[in-house]
Order: C-alpha cells, then sequence, then structure tokens
C-alpha cells in the first residue's frame, strides 16, 4: 500500500464512522444514483476533507471510485491549480449526479484557470455535463472582472441549448441568468430569456425584475 493508498484507506474510515443510513436511503430515492453512499452531509464532508488538502493525487483516486461520500471529498481536496484543459475536461464529463455537479462547480471547476474557455464547449453536451458547465462557468463569472465580450459569447453558446425544457437545464439556466443579472448584464439576460420557448420563458421570467 503507497502513501496515497494509505491517505485513501484513513479519509474512508473517517467518512464511514459518519454514515447515516436514513439520509442514503432519502439521497437514493432523490437521485436515482444507485453509487455506494455512506450519507454523510456535505459540511462533514468538507470539514474532513479539508484535513487532506491539497492532495491532487488522493483526489485523483476517491474521484475515480463509485463511493458518492469520497467523490465530494475528492472536490475539496483537489488542487485547482492542478487542472490542465485535458484533466478538467476529463473531471466534468465524469460528473454523475447534479449534487456533485453543483459541489464541484462551486468547490474546484469555477476556481480553475481558464474555466470558461474550458465550459464553454461543453454547453451543448448531455444535460448532466452541460449543467456542470454552465454552472461552473457562471461561478466563475460572477468571482472575476470578465470582459463583456466573454459574458456575450457564453451567452450565444446557451442559444445550442435553449430547446431544452428538462430540470437539469433549467436549474442551470436559472443560476447562471441570475448571477448574470445580478451583476449588471440584465439587459443580455432578458433578451436571452425571450428567445426561450415559451414554457422556460414563464419559469425564469421573475429573473427579468
Amino acid at each position: 500500500m503507497n502513501d496515497t493508498e494509505k491517505l485513501k484507506a484513513r479519509i474512508n474510515i473517517a467518512l464511514y464512522r459518519q454514515r447515516n443510513g436514513a439520509a442514503v436511503d432519502t439521497m437514493t430515492r432523490m437521485s436515482g444514483d444507485k453509487s455506494r453512499n455512506y450519507g454523510v452531509a456535505l459540511t462533514t464532508i468538507r470539514q474532513i476533507a479539508s484535513e487532506y488538502a491539497p492532495c491532487q493525487p488522493l483526489a485523483d483516486m476517491l474521484y475515480a471510485g463509485d463511493v458518492r461520500d469520497h467523490r465530494l471529498a475528492a472536490l475539496y481536496i483537489a488542487d485547482p491549480t492542478s487542472f490542465d484543459h485535458d484533466k478538467t475536461l476529463r473531471w466534468m464529463r465524469d460528473v454523475r449526479t447534479t449534487e456533485v455537479a453543483d459541489c464541484a462547480a462551486q468547490a474546484l471547476f469555477c476556481k480553475i484557470p481558464d474555466i470558461i474557455t474550458v465550459a464553454m464547449p461543453l454547453i451543448n453536451e448531455e444535460p448532466l455535463v452541460s449543467h456542470t458547465a454552465v454552472i461552473s462557468a457562471a461561478r466563475a463569472l460572477g468571482s472575476m472582472k470578465t470582459e463583456p465580450h466573454t459574458v456575450t459569447e457564453f451567452i450565444s453558446r446557451l442559444s445550442q441549448i435553449k430547446e431544452r425544457t428538462d430540470r437539469t437545464t433549467l436549474s442551470a439556466f436559472t443560476f447562471m441568468l441570475t448571477v448574470l443579472e445580478r451583476d449588471g448584464y440584465g439587459t443580455e439576460v432578458s433578451a436571452f430569456i425571450d428567445t426561450l420557448p415559451s414554457e422556460s420563458q414563464e419559469e425564469l421570467g421573475w429573473i427579468k425584475g
């Protein structure tokens, strides 16, 4: 057993001790995800993971597995500066649940250099990957000084999936448009919402203020 495997064993024990069977049943029913699951609360996972961060080899090992709690811990252990374009694509395409997508966007992906450029081509992929890309880029746009043309291009890219009405896509739209409206791009947001199908316009119209 090498050093990384020893660290994985230690964090596995720490997470397993916090397992919650009742939470597992609820999570499985809500998400439909059949992965192994200890049911540990996200705040607890984050606290445990903080003791190991940053450690990219450990994060890689945990994220490659099939345990929900391990994969979430990996997001808080990973080092954003160690991600190049290809590695970011692999991790984004390996997101398996909206829970991991949303946590990954906030804890890791939005901190990766040039994440907007990486995320844009993924907007037109399957809904969960698209959701991850949109949320990650939106968080990055909301936390950095971004050139207006970058925002315009990002919104333009969203036109590729504007006909989708699935809940995953609408959730991503809601978050992204709220961030951009807050940051002074109300005109662009309103114009984009007006191009959506009527059902989506009704759902997102409140963002226009």
